[in-house]
């Protein structure tokens, strides 16, 4: 299958959500910058894109990893704990996401029901082999080394699909809010597979909160993040769930 990748001035490494609605920053995002630093963007910083084609596959099995990680930067090889995500030339550490097994299983049943009906799998025990996505639930964007404002939420993003990647989705201060963590989760896991921002309230990828429980809607929208832009590719717009069937297929019997 062939697709894209985002090139720039400044490469584009990683989308994020912010959740005002609890009191986490607003846009969030991480670039590397010519010189080699790392800093916060400006909303301008990811619109001005170049793209050049690539080999990928999309990832069918997501493991929520709830346990203590240490990850280490570099190029992304989620089945030995590197990412390009984490601050460079570091090791950091993750700790354990600290909710009961009550709040966790609630968790992971609503992750799962995001991506209903699609050829996705879930799962919070360890995979073998490299071809999986793994989401880091719990920490502080500090547990990768990144400073800022808060956010809730950090995965690798070039708007198309990605595979042995580290998404990470921070507990927020120790605020096991299921709705809120799981719609965190739903949203980065949507950028692994080449999902946008969208500039409306009830979808997934929409970062405008107060409009009450997410899902990925089936109609094609505007992008942005607090105001409109050019969707990635100049899509004339984003149908979240119809590009989610497009990429994964339809749910399989067996899983």
């Amino acid at each position: 299958m062939r697709h894209t990748i985002i090139r720039s001035l400044t490469t584009v490494l990683v989308a994020a959500i912010c959740l005002a609605a609890v009191g986490v920053g607003a846009l969030a995002a991480t670039l590397r910058i010519q010189g080699g630093a790392w800093r916060m963007p400006a909303a301008e910083d990811v619109q001005a894109l170049v793209f050049i084609e690539v080999e990928a596959e999309p990832a069918r099995t997501i493991y929520l990893q709830r346990d203590a990680m240490t990850v280490r930067n570099g190029a992304d090889d989620a089945a030995n704990g590197i990412s390009s995500l984490v601050a460079p030339g570091t090791v950091h550490t993750i700790p354990k996401y600290r909710a009961s097994n009550k709040n966790w299983n609630r968790l992971v049943a609503c992750v799962e029901d995001k991506f209903r009906g699609l050829d996705v799998r879930f799962t919070d025990v360890a995979p073998t082999g490299n071809d999986h996505v793994i989401v880091k639930v719990g920490g502080k964007q500090r547990d990768i080394g990144k400073d800022g404002k808060a956010i809730g939420g950090l995965a690798p993003f070039n708007g198309d699909p990605l595979a042995n990647v580290i998404v990470f989705a921070f507990d927020q201060g120790g605020r096991f809010r299921t709705r809120t963590n799981c719609e965190t989760i739903a949203h980065e896991v949507g950028h692994i597979y080449g999902l946008d921002h969208t500039y409306h309230c009830s979808d997934v990828m929409s970062y405008l909160q107060g409009c009450g429980k997410k899902s990925f809607l089936d109609e094609t929208l505007a992008c942005g993040e607090h105001d409109l832009r050019e969707c990635v590719a100049s899509r004339p717009g984003q149908n979240s769930a119809a590009q989610l069937l497009q990429v994964l297929g339809p749910a399989r019997e067996e899983r």
